[in-house]
């Protein structure tokens, strides 16, 4: 599964490819909300993630921080 951070949120926010589809993919977003995390899934086309790539509101990373390290890491740079 690749996972993308949402620009502006660091990696406390972030979604996961979980399937790809004809032309969407299925996904899985997480969003740190003070300290609770808020988990969702949806649809994304395919034609709308790779504008949001292209214009680096998401960017890849290797894999999820887990919750408390981005505690420590929002809480580090407050």
């Amino acid at each position: 599964m690749e996972n993308y951070a949402m620009r502006g949120y660091g990696h406390s926010h972030y979604m996961t490819i979980i399937e790809e589809l004809e032309d969407s993919y299925f996904i899985r977003m997480v969003k740190d909300r003070g300290g609770r995390e808020e988990v969702d899934t949806g649809f994304i086309s395919k034609e709308f993630f790779s504008s949001c790539l292209r214009t680096g509101y998401l960017s890849k990373f290797d894999a999820p921080c887990s919750r408390e390290s981005r505690v420590e890491k929002i809480a580090a740079t407050a």
